[in-house]
């Protein structure tokens, strides 16, 4: 092999790693912002990351104020364009003032048309 093929193979094997860290780079801001409107109980935002955006019931969630929100479990699918995340959510409900917990399993999908992730999952329920 001579060295001009050996740079140019290089630079190929570079240049993959280096879209699959902005692909990876993508999902941990995707995640991380869903998670910081989650947090600030900004469910519409959080709704914005929904590929197929479902009716919220914002009477409901009015009154959910989250105090922790905790990835436990984070694996990349078929080739890093599927994620599944499972978050550990502590909430109280304003009028008891009792904290409760939700696991919330969450599906997502990469587009790779449009480079984004989307939520594929509902949003966490609060019973």
């Amino acid at each position: 092999m001579s060295i001009r093929t050996a740079r140019i193979a290089i630079l190929a094997l570079g240049l993959t790693a280096c879209s699959h860290d902005l692909h990876t780079m993508k999902m941990e801001e995707a995640l991380a912002n869903y998670g910081a409107a989650i947090r600030w109980g900004s469910f519409e935002r959080a709704a914005d990351f929904q590929s197929v955006r479902r009716a919220l019931d914002s009477k409901s969630l009015q009154d959910i104020h989250i105090s922790s929100y905790d990835p436990i479990y984070r694996k990349e699918l078929d080739e890093g364009d599927r994620a599944e995340q499972i978050v550990e959510i502590r909430y109280y409900r304003e009028d008891e003032g009792v904290e409760k917990s939700v696991t919330d399993r969450q599906a997502w999908r990469y587009d790779r048309e449009k480079q984004q992730w989307f939520l594929e999952s509902d949003l966490p329920k609060f019973p």
